[in-house]
């Protein structure tokens, strides 16, 4: 299977688990999946074969092991980041005034958090954490105003 085959099973199962009402498992799944991104050497541009819906053979390419977490100083956003960013708060906004079904509301917030996760760590592996600390704070915040906290 290529990277976007992994991480978009990752994601059916997540999304499978929280229309469940399995919430904690389904975060669980998504904690994996971004640091399964995360472990994926993203130099290489596998990521960006076409999909392929039939099985394929294991991989002889081996997992990247992840860089160790030197620097835990973040910089400042990047340009890049921001923008994405701003996307997805618009998009959050969008479905959390329009969706009145909390678990509706999750289920589109997570596809639209995915597609954005991808795009970051396809552009700058650097700006994953600094995204992932922004998103949670957009999400929860507009469950709050919205009133979709169970």
């Amino acid at each position: 299977m290529n990277k976007r085959q992994i991480l978009a099973s990752l994601n059916n199962i997540a999304n499978t688990l929280d229309t469940s009402g399995l919430y904690k498992e389904a975060n669980t799944i998504t904690k994996v999946m971004v640091r399964i991104a995360d472990e994926f050497n993203m130099n290489d541009n596998s990521l960006d074969e076409p999909l392929d819906n039939s099985l394929d053979e294991p991989s002889s390419k081996p997992m990247m092991k992840p860089k160790s977490k030197v620097n835990s100083k973040l910089k400042p956003m990047s340009n890049y980041l921001e923008k994405v960013t701003k996307e997805f708060e618009q998009k959050v906004i969008e479905i959390c005034s329009k969706t009145k079904d909390p678990n509706l509301a999750m289920e589109l917030v997570q596809k639209e958090y995915f597609i954005s996760l991808v795009n970051i760590i396809d552009h700058s592996k650097e700006d994953r954490p600094k995204f992932y600390k922004i998103a949670m704070n957009i999400i929860n915040d507009n469950f709050k105003k919205y009133n979709l906290f169970k």
